[in-house]
C-alpha cells in the first residue's frame, strides 16, 4: 500500500498510495503520513479509513480527482482529515480527492467538530478540486490560519457549515460549488468568516440551506462578497457584519429572508446585485426585503430588485446611508411594507434616523394585480427622520401614491424635491 522512494512512484512524490478494488482500509498508510513532508500521492480507488488522516506542516495530499475516493467507513464517528496532534500545521496542500462522509452510518464523535470532511487550522493552507459528499457535520473548517485557499470545490449534503474560516485573515474562497449546507438549527451558514476579515468570497454558487445564513460575515472587516450567485435558501441570503466590506453583483434568488442583510457593521458597499423572489410563504421568519440597511454610512447603488415580501430597501434608526440608482419593482408580495423604499423606527422615544440620501431610484409595478403601492413608505413611529433628502426619484409606476409619510410631524427637515409621482 504505501512506498518510499520508490522507482514506481510518481514523479515528485514522497509517497504513494493505491487504493485496492476491495477497499481495503488504510490505517497503516496514515501512520506513514505522520512525519512526512512533500507530496502524497493518493492514486486511483478507494481509500477506506476509520480513523483520521493525520497531516504535518509542509505536506501535499494529492489524489487522482474523482477516481481518488477516501471513505469513512460505518460507525467511525470521526473527521476524515485533521492536523497532527491537533497542532496548527502550516503549508498543507489538500487536491484532487473525493470525500464521501458516509452520513447515514455515522453518529456523534467523542468531542464537537467530530464528522468534518476536513477540521484544521494553521497558515498558507490550500483546499482545492475536491467533491466533499454526506458528511456528518461539516465540509472544510479551517480556525487561525492566514491565506486560506479554498477554491473549486464541491461540497453536497453537509448540514453544519459547508465552508468556515475563523479567526483568519487573507482567505480566498473561490469558484465553490455548494448544495444544502448549514441545515443544522445550530450550525446554520454554508459559508462562514468569522472573525479575522480582508478575505474574497467570490464566484461561488451556493444552492439550498443556510437555515439561518448561506453567506454569513461575522466581525470580518474589508471582505469582498462578490460575483457570487445564492439561491433557494431557507432563511437570508448574504449577512455582511463586517465593517467596510462589499458585495457586488451578486444574483440572489428564492432566499426565505433578506437576500442582503448588512448590519451591525458600518461603510457596507452594496452595488449592482440582482434580487428576485425574497420571502417563502413557509419562510422561518418574517424579515422579506431585498436589501436590509441595519448599518450606519453604508450605499446601496444600481441594484436590480424584485419581489419582495416586503420592501425593494428597508433601514431603521441609522445614520448616513445612501439609496441611489436602484430598480425596485413589484414588492409588498405579502400584503406589508408595500413599497419599494421604507423607512422606519422599530425603537423607543427619540431614536433617529439621519442623513438617509434616496436619489436616482426608479420603483414601479407592473403585475395585473399590484402590491408595490409606494415609491417611498416613511413610518417614524415614536422616533425622527431627520435631515432626509429624497430628490430625482421616479416613482411614478407604483400603483398608489410616490410617497407616503405615516407621522408627517415627524419627519424633520426633509429635502423632497424633482420626483416623479410624488403629488
Amino acid at each position: 500500500m504505501v512506498a518510499a522512494h520508490d522507482s514506481a512512484q510518481p514523479e515528485g512524490a514522497d509517497y504513494f498510495c493505491d487504493g485496492l478494488d476491495d477497499q481495503v482500509e488504510i490505517n497503516a498508510a496514515i501512520i506513514a503520513f505522520q512525519g512526512a513532508t512533500g507530496m502524497i500521492k493518493l492514486l486511483d480507488g478507494t481509500f477506506c479509513i476509520s480513523s483520521p488522516i493525520l497531516v504535518n506542516d509542509n505536506l501535499t495530499l494529492n489524489g487522482e480527482d474523482n477516481d481518488t475516493v477516501i471513505l469513512l467507513v460505518e460507525g467511525s464517528n470521526c473527521n476524515v482529515i485533521e492536523d497532527l496532534s491537533h497542532i496548527r500545521r502550516a503549508n498543507v496542500c489538500i487536491q484532487n480527492l473525493r470525500i464521501d462522509g458516509n452520513r447515514e452510518n455515522q453518529s456523534e464523535g467523542m468531542t464537537w467538530g467530530d464528522g468534518h470532511a476536513i477540521l484544521r487550522a494553521g497558515h498558507n493552507a490550500i483546499y482545492e478540486n475536491l467533491y466533499i459528499e454526506n458528511c456528518f457535520t461539516g465540509g472544510i473548517r479551517h480556525d487561525e490560519g492566514d491565506n486560506t485557499k479554498i477554491i473549486d470545490n464541491t461540497i453536497v449534503n453537509c448540514p453544519w457549515k459547508a465552508l468556515c474560516l475563523t479567526e483568519s485573515f487573507n482567505g480566498e474562497i473561490l469558484r465553490n460549488k455548494i448544495y444544502d449546507g448549514g441545515t443544522d438549527p445550530n450550525e446554520n451558514v454554508v459559508i462562514s468568516c468569522w472573525l479575522g476579515g480582508n478575505h474574497r468570497i467570490e464566484d461561488n454558487i451556493v444552492d439550498g440551506g443556510g437555515y439561518n445564513t448561506q453567506i454569513m460575515l461575522w466581525d470580518a472587516p474589508s471582505c469582498k462578497v462578490n460575483y457570487n450567485t445564492v439561491l433557494n435558501g431557507l432563511n437570508m441570503g448574504i449577512v455582511s457584519r463586517g465593517e467596510g466590506s462589499e458585495c457586488i453583483g451578486n444574483t440572489v434568488m428564492h432566499c426565505g429572508e433578506n437576500a442582503i442583510d448588512a448590519g451591525g457593521a458600518d461603510h457596507v458597499w452594496i452595488e449592482d446585485n440582482f434580487i428576485s423572489w425574497v420571502g417563502k410563504p413557509d419562510s422561518l421568519s418574517h424579515e422579506h426585503s431585498g436589501i436590509c440597511m441595519n448599518t450606519d454610512y453604508s450605499t446601496a447603488t444600481n441594484n436590480t430588485i424584485e419581489y419582495c415580501g416586503k420592501s425593494g430597501i428597508f433601514t431603521g434608526s441609522h445614520v448616513g446611508n445612501q439609496i441611489i440608482g436602484n430598480m425596485i419593482s413589484n414588492c409588498g408580495q405579502d400584503g406589508s411594507f408595500n413599497s419599494g423604499i421604507t423607512i422606519q423606527i422599530w425603537d423607543p422615544e427619540d431614536v433617529i434616523n439621519q442623513g438617509t440620501v434616496i436619489r436616482n431610484n426608479i420603483c414601479y409595478d407592473d403585475q395585473g394585480v399590484p402590491t408595490q403601492k409606494y415609491g417611498l413608505l416613511l413610518l417614524p413611529g415614536k422616533g425622527y427622520i431627520d435631515d432626509l433628502v429624497v430628490e430625482d426619484n421616479d416613482f411614478s409606476g407604483v400603483s398608489s401614491i410616490g410617497i407616503k409619510i405615516w407621522g408627517e410631524d415627524r419627519v424633520r427637515n426633509p429635502t423632497i424635491r424633482n420626483n416623479l409621482g410624488v403629488e
